[in-house]
């Protein structure tokens, strides 16, 4: 027998077993409804010949009459031929909200029958109408959120970090996408970064005809996070393309040429020395800075066929603060 709960309206599909039979006819049985736990009466009669069974009932459900085989049953061996088979007994059910009343004398009208509660009252959570069907929807909605919530999550950490997913560092990664946080960026990796533009190269004449080479140019900080301690190495190539000279020099100092003319020989590194230590080259995420390399003493045999070349040395980045 079908029926629906007279409170939510929740379809149940009841198995003839729990039903009362012919012999407890006018029986009251109490269900509750798997959904609201409402708790509500089924009542149940024998059906007289030719009743109109849909008279005098009031409530929502599906089935009113199920036919029940008689209760009486013969004892070992065949039925005899002289009997007959008696008609089916059709038993009448109706489904209504108990009153408060009738609720607490519920209890002592039921009659049990197989798969009731020691308290009489049917829970029909085993009974309700397409409820695979609603595990499984639930099971797909949780599966549909948690599969497009980890895509949004790879996609929102992709879109922080410029596009570029990155396995070895992912961690890194997702604390830049959700707290802001700048990632640790190698020393390698903040090198590439660094854009190191020539502007100018020349020499000068010092005293004693000591030949020097000045570099001059600029170096744009390309990468996410701030750099400091940003050093700048020049090389000085003959015609043979092979390297004779290095140096090492800090960007966003640039000595005059008065100041490189009145140094003293092998004094010019301290050109670019602040109380006593290297100068901190800090080149913020964006921007651009100048530098000038001087080479302290150019061979004899230098002439314009040489090649000066300034490439980023060595950087850290800047700590958050």
């Amino acid at each position: 027998m079908k029926l629906r709960c007279p409170q939510c309206g929740t379809g149940y599909e009841i198995p003839d077993r729990v039903l009362p039979r012919p012999d407890e006819a006018g029986t009251l049985r109490r269900l509750r409804c798997v959904r609201c736990r409402c708790v509500f009466l089924l009542s149940s009669d024998i059906a007289g010949p030719g009743e109109d069974l849909l008279s005098g009932t009031d409530s929502v459900y599906f089935d009113l009459v199920t036919p029940v085989p008689p209760a009486s049953q013969f004892a070992g061996g065949p039925l005899p031929a002289e009997a007959s088979a008696p008609p089916p007994v059709m038993m009448k059910y109706q489904v209504r909200t108990a009153t408060a009343a009738e609720a607490r004398q519920a209890s002592t009208q039921v009659v049990p029958a197989a798969g009731w509660s020691r308290e009489n009252t049917l829970d029909l959570g085993d009974f309700e109408i397409n409820r695979f069907a609603r595990a499984a929807r639930i099971k797909m909605l949780v599966a549909s959120i948690l599969f497009f919530g980890t895509l949004g999550f790879f996609a929102y950490v992709a879109a922080m970090n410029e596009w570029a997913i990155d396995v070895n560092h992912f961690d890194e990664q997702v604390k830049r996408a959700f707290f802001l946080q700048t990632p640790v960026e190698k020393e390698a990796d903040l090198l590439v970064k660094l854009d190191v533009r020539l502007l100018k190269g020349y020499h000068l004449r010092l005293k004693k005809g000591l030949l020097v080479g000045v570099i001059t140019g600029e170096v744009q900080n390309n990468a996410a996070v701030g750099m400091q301690h940003v050093m700048l190495e020049g090389r000085l190539l003959n015609p043979s393309r092979q390297v004779i000279l290095r140096k090492e020099v800090p960007c966003d100092v640039s000595p005059t040429d008065a100041q490189i003319r009145t140094t003293r020989r092998n004094q010019v590194s301290a050109l670019y020395e602040s109380e006593g230590a290297m100068h901190n080259c800090v080149i913020r995420s964006g921007y651009t800075v100048n530098f000038k390399v001087v080479f302290e003493e150019l061979p004899k045999e230098f002439n314009s066929n040489w090649v000066f070349q300034v490439g980023p040395a060595s950087a850290a980045p800047v700590p958050a603060p």
